[in-house]
């Protein structure tokens, strides 16, 4: 398969690293010229001068790295040439601009999101364990941020909940808390129910060391899911304990693995589709 980068930042780059090293980089381009050339010059890859370049055939899918309030206009370029895309989270700034891209993306081509915790071992391995719960907590605190285009739950808390309605379905929020400086959310709390379970979601740019954690129980089983450390552990009602450590494990390049997978055979991946119930849970939260 031959993939594209569209924004080649810091985390951009990253996909251009994985790519390369799976045989997949077909050119990158980027805004700044001179990032494009260096990063390409860096791959062995080369810099398109502008996405008017990137047609069908020429490529099978492209991954877009951009800044959010880029990701609408961008990915709606590609869908609407007819070529593959895998969208960086979040999908967009707003619920309705997601809406859009599945509406249009339909019956034309494949979009995944790239929600990359789901394929941390910590989580991907323990499913079946925490799906078991019924209540689930989810953690993720961070020193500050590096991005200025979204809050903490467009940055951060997107991740778990997507994590928890792949889980446990389609959330109703109960209750929600956010606090903002200079007119971004900063923190946020909020409780989702999914009738026979329950998520606790906390994320936060204002602490002081990072921490990415579920705790999730009930009566099958008590499970932990260190997700910066990719490792778990399951205690099931006999008291049978399971634990998985994937430390060395890339999840990017298991993405894009998987990714190459959901475009080629249909195999399941994280989609559009999913991210119209995910981000209609951050519009509530946020409104």
């Amino acid at each position: 398969m031959k993939v594209a980068v569209i924004g080649v930042g810091r985390w951009g780059e990253n996909h251009v690293r994985v790519l390369s090293k799976l045989g997949m980089l077909n050119g990158i381009y980027d805004a700044d010229k001179n990032r494009a050339l260096y990063v390409a010059q860096k791959y062995g890859s080369f810099a398109y001068n502008s996405l008017d370049e990137l047609r069908p055939g020429s490529v099978d899918a492209v991954v877009i790295a951009t800044p959010a309030t880029t990701h609408y206009e961008v990915a709606r370029t590609f869908i609407e040439k007819g070529i593959n895309v895998l969208l960086e989270k979040p999908p967009s700034t707003n619920f309705e601009s997601v809406k859009k891209l599945y509406e249009i993306s339909k019956g034309r081509v494949k979009v995944g999101v790239g929600f990359i915790e789901r394929f941390n071992p910590a989580f991907a391995e323990l499913e079946e364990c925490l799906r078991s719960s019924s209540s689930a907590f989810f953690y993720r605190l961070a020193t500050g941020s590096n991005v200025n285009d979204v809050g903490v739950v467009l940055d951060l808390m997107i991740h778990d909940i997507n994590l928890a309605d792949h889980l446990f379905g389609t959330a109703k929020v109960l209750f929600k808390n956010v606090i903002r400086e200079n007119g971004r959310d900063v923190t946020a709390e909020a409780l989702l129910d999914y009738g026979g379970s329950r998520a606790y979601l906390i994320s936060s740019w204002k602490s002081t060391g990072k921490f990415r954690k579920i705790i999730a129980f009930g009566e099958k089983a008590l499970t932990e899911a260190d997700l910066a450390d990719k490792k778990g552990t399951c205690t099931e009602a006999d008291h049978n304990i399971r634990s998985v450590e994937g430390k060395n494990k890339d999840l990017l390049e298991a993405e894009h693995l998987q990714f190459e997978r959901f475009i080629s055979s249909g195999e399941p991946f994280p989609d559009i589709n999913e991210a119209v119930k995910d981000m209609a849970v951050v519009e509530e939260i946020l409104s």
